[in-house]
């Protein structure tokens, strides 16, 4: 798996699984060393360093990047310091500590405004099994758009699992 920033709110995406989508695909990352599945209709693309994962019709998007082990405990600030370049009027940032499939993890999010248009964000950061790395997954999506694509950000978050 290459890195990849997945987009979403947090608190509903690591929660109450509903509906599970078909899968098109797993992918590994081996410097995190975790898989995600992928929803069906979904697509893959790789820039840079990391993997981003999108509905067909690029409304939503997931951005996975491998970040040095210890960035959950400055999840906050470094989620801010990361997208206060991109997106203005910053608000409502909570951060809330969680666990996914065995692994820590902390979901910040919040709400701005990106090129004019309101949206909502999540960072998720988990400590994944190499101890030396963690895994961002960053979500940005304009506000209606996110609420049309909460299960398949659900299944995303819910399915990175440890490669051992």
């Amino acid at each position: 798996m290459r890195s990849t920033v997945l987009p979403s709110t947090a608190a509903f995406l690591l929660f109450a699984l509903s509906a599970a989508p078909a899968l098109a695909e797993t992918l590994t990352d081996t410097a995190a060393r975790v898989s995600v599945e992928v929803p069906q209709g979904w697509k893959s693309q790789t820039k840079g360093s990391s993997l981003v994962l999108m509905d067909q019709a690029e409304d939503v998007a997931a951005a996975f990047v491998v970040v040095d082990a210890g960035a959950i405990k400055g999840a906050t600030k470094a989620a801010t310091d990361s997208l206060s370049g991109k997106i203005s009027n910053i608000k409502d940032v909570k951060e809330e500590k969680v666990t996914v499939n065995g692994m820590p993890g902390a979901i910040v999010e919040g709400d701005g405004r990106l090129q004019g248009k309101d949206i909502d964000w999540a960072i998720f950061i988990l400590d994944t099994p190499n101890d030396a790395k963690d895994l961002m997954v960053i979500s940005i999506a304009e506000d209606a758009k996110l609420a049309r694509h909460k299960t398949e950000l659900r299944y995303l978050f819910n399915h990175i699992k440890p490669v051992t």
